[in-house]
């Protein structure tokens, strides 16, 4: 080991790693996402622009899907394979979102992969 190279964690995966005290007075280490999604939205921004579709990402997001959509009767056309890939890249983005805490958008995160087999 070098000298100085050993202390407290500040990184675990691709969460941001902190000493909390919760209402117990226990000290506890918590993991927060906030900087991976930082990383991702702006990766993302960067992947939009050299698509050519603009960078101007909605500050509050709406649904994917409309209320009464059936996934069983879509009939999109199959993405490219480029595009699958990138579809299938962003999905498991979205999971790894929804496993450091993001849990508010689990049903429709585990809605699009149920479509990772055949993306349109």
């Amino acid at each position: 080991m070098k000298k100085g190279s050993i202390g407290d964690p500040d990184i675990c995966h691709v969460s941001k790693l902190q000493i909390v005290t919760p209402c117990n007075f226990v000290q506890d280490w918590s993991a927060g996402p906030i900087e991976y999604v930082q990383e991702v939205v702006s990766k993302l921004e960067d992947y939009l622009e050299k698509l050519g579709k603009g960078t101007n990402l909605p500050k509050r997001s709406t649904p994917p899907w409309p209320i009464d959509y059936a996934s069983k009767l879509d009939d999109s056309p199959e993405l490219t394979p480029e595009l699958a890939l990138n579809y299938q890249t962003l999905i498991v983005i979205l999971h790894l979102m929804v496993e450091l805490g993001c849990v508010d958008m689990i049903v429709e995160v585990s809605t699009l992969e149920s479509h990772l087999a055949f993306p349109c």
